[in-house]
């Protein structure tokens, strides 16, 4: 009988990794040349992370309309489960970068723009980052 006959046989649970206190702090303190491919991953790294980890193609799909006041609003790509998390001081530093480009695309990181509307084309867009 193989494995995946087996009754017996259940899932594990994914292994948990976790990023060191003193790894993202150097994340925190690396200084990058602004608009640069490294601004933009470190950019998008502590914005998941100070939003509990929240998954890359969220943060992708997030659009100003997200956002209010004090709160990021938004729906869950791969179980459409809604959340809202309040904006941290760091996070609403990264927004307040990010602002200066609002008028160009309703897409709050430089992932995806208004181009950027079937399946496919998002896709795409994602293997670049």
């Amino acid at each position: 009988m193989s494995g995946w006959q087996d009754p017996n046989l259940r899932p594990s649970a994914p292994k948990k990794r976790a990023i060191s206190y003193d790894d993202i702090k150097k994340i925190i303190e690396f200084n990058t040349e602004e608009h640069s491919n490294l601004h933009e991953a470190q950019n998008i790294f502590l914005f998941s992370f100070y939003n509990m980890g929240m998954n890359f193609i969220d943060i992708a799909h997030l659009k100003w309309s997200n956002v209010t006041k004090d709160r990021v609003h938004y729906t869950r790509q791969k179980t459409k489960k809604q959340f809202t998390i309040k904006i941290l001081q760091p996070v609403r530093d990264i927004l307040n970068y990010y602002e200066q480009f609002k008028e160009e695309h309703d897409y709050i990181f430089p992932i995806f723009t208004d181009f950027h509307q079937t399946a496919k084309q998002k896709k795409h867009a994602r293997k670049r980052h």
